[in-house]
């Protein structure tokens, strides 16, 4: 019998209670010559209108503790995703101040080459448009740092296959968000053709 675990009351009780050599027995009786008598019949009927009702039962308790077991690991991701929370506040890269981020920054981007590729899905994935998706500290100062924006390589095919309009749109929101990061700055561009 399945037992509350708060409060060990009974959560059910099941009608068919099986023993050890149950299974043994009724191999016994479907093995045996003797036909079945009228009151057979009448205990057969009684245990299998009681055990469908005691599966009934089991299918209802598991569904209940699945339900149970679901809001559970729900609520222990929500925890989770909130430690995680905190423990960013505390992270040591908040403390830096914003100049040497800016700095950090430069540096990271100066060597990724931030080059635009129309034939890539990831062609908004450059150094300076990465940065500025991690937080809103970062997008601050990406977008306050024009030197960030002021080198593009453009990755380009001479004679291009045609391209879908969601990998062309992407292509050109990229490539507006160098042209507006690096404001009156020069734009250094480089071409790279196939």
């Amino acid at each position: 019998m399945l037992q509350c675990s708060k409060c060990d009351s009974f959560l059910f009780h099941p009608r068919v209670l099986l023993q050890e050599d149950s299974d043994e027995k009724i191999l016994q009786r479907l093995r045996s010559p003797a036909a079945v008598t009228e009151e057979d019949t009448a205990y057969v009927d009684q245990t299998l209108h009681d055990a469908e009702s005691d599966l009934a039962n089991y299918d209802a308790e598991t569904t209940r503790l699945e339900k149970a077991v679901f809001v559970l690991k729900l609520q222990r991701q929500r925890l989770q995703d909130h430690v995680v929370k905190h423990r960013s506040l505390l992270s040591p890269i908040r403390r830096l101040p914003l100049e040497v981020l800016d700095l950090i920054f430069f540096t990271v981007c100066s060597g990724s080459g931030n080059v635009l590729n129309i034939q890539s899905e990831r062609c908004m994935k450059s150094c300076p448009i990465v940065l500025s998706d991690v937080s809103t500290i970062w997008r601050r100062v990406v977008l306050e740092s024009p030197l960030l924006w002021t080198k593009l390589s453009l990755r380009l095919e001479l004679s291009p296959p045609a391209l879908p309009q969601r990998r062309m749109t992407h292509f050109q929101c990229a490539l507006s968000f160098f042209l507006q990061g690096s404001l009156q700055l020069p734009l250094s561009i480089s071409c790279l053709t196939r």
